[in-house]
């Protein structure tokens, strides 16, 4: 994967929307629940009406823009409860030159067609896939799109799905920084930097099985932020440098190395966005994917990779 051009590679990102509603108990915290069949509904009726947009009418351009609505081309339930289907992401706001069609205005709309995948999970969160082709996808618009539709006396949160171990691939691990909060009531086998701060532990530092336990820990990492934070305290305290609780963990991260680079994988915290997983989809030479292909690439990912994060 990685000696292909970035501009034709064809990946998915996987999402899921939830409602965000206080807590009565804390009113700094909010709860996240799942949305009912008839919420979700309103999503399948509008992403089922493929009747095209007229994007000349001045209120229509003005819904795009604002996030209300995206041209919706091609629908279809593949499975029961799992719909695929074709949308246009709107790309305007830059002034740029065609060499045949001349200067482009700011205003204009650009679309780029793009393939979704929806369904409700049991729990009612709305699990969203969408694609990208090479740099170009449209999950924002998506995004804003259905959280207008699901639009109640609540938040629509949308939460990013990570595969760290996808991310690792097959990188070696090199090092892991850690940034914690300690606990003031805890004594440590060694101090941190006064009650937060940031610290490494390197592969040198820890043994010969280091590679081995992080690869471990980023095929474990799934589930909440304190599922998440309690696998990463279990191979941090099986080195004999530092121990750690697993509510002192604020973000967690790891330097790999691959072809003579390096780079970095976020097991919690500071980057939210979600992975990108490789599909079997090949562009043609105006940059178009084979629908029927990027249907099965996506069911694919969703069962082998997603399902298990969830």
């Amino acid at each position: 994967m990685a000696k292909k051009n970035r501009n034709s590679i064809v990946t998915a990102s996987f999402h899921y929307l939830v409602k965000s509603i206080p807590d009565d108990r804390n009113p700094d915290e909010r709860v996240e629940t799942g949305f009912t069949e008839q919420e979700f509904q309103r999503v399948v009726r509008r992403i089922s009406d493929t009747t095209p947009l007229n994007d000349n009418d001045d209120a229509v351009i003005a819904s795009i823009k604002l996030g209300r609505d995206l041209p919706f081309l091609y629908h279809e339930e593949s499975e029961p409860g799992l719909h695929f289907g074709d949308f246009e992401g709107a790309y305007y706001g830059q002034r740029y030159r065609n060499n045949r069609l001349g200067e482009i205005d700011a205003e204009s709309l650009n679309l780029r067609r793009f393939h979704y995948l929806v369904t409700r999970l049991r729990d009612g969160r709305i699990l969203v896939g969408t694609s990208y082709h090479g740099q170009h996808g449209d999950y924002d618009g998506l995004n804003s799109c259905f959280s207008h539709i699901l639009d109640g006396n609540y938040r629509v949160a949308s939460k990013t799905l990570k595969s760290v171990s996808t991310e690792i691939g097959d990188g070696q691990p090199i090092s892991l920084k850690l940034t914690v909060r300690k606990n003031s009531d805890r004594p440590e086998r060694r101090p941190l930097f006064g009650s937060s701060g940031e610290f490494a532990i390197k592969n040198t530092d820890f043994g010969d099985d280091f590679e081995e336990k992080v690869v471990e820990a980023a095929n474990r990492i799934r589930g909440s932020a304190q599922q998440k934070k309690r696998i990463i305290a279990d191979i941090v305290n099986q080195g004999e440098l530092i121990e750690v609780d697993e509510n002192e963990i604020i973000g967690c991260s790891a330097v790999i190395r691959q072809d003579g680079r390096t780079r970095t994988v976020y097991f919690l915290g500071e980057n939210n966005f979600s992975t990108k997983f490789y599909l079997g989809v090949a562009m043609d030479a105006v940059g178009m994917v084979d629908r029927e292909r990027v249907r099965s690439e996506m069911i694919r990912v969703m069962r082998e990779n997603i399902m298990p994060l969830l």
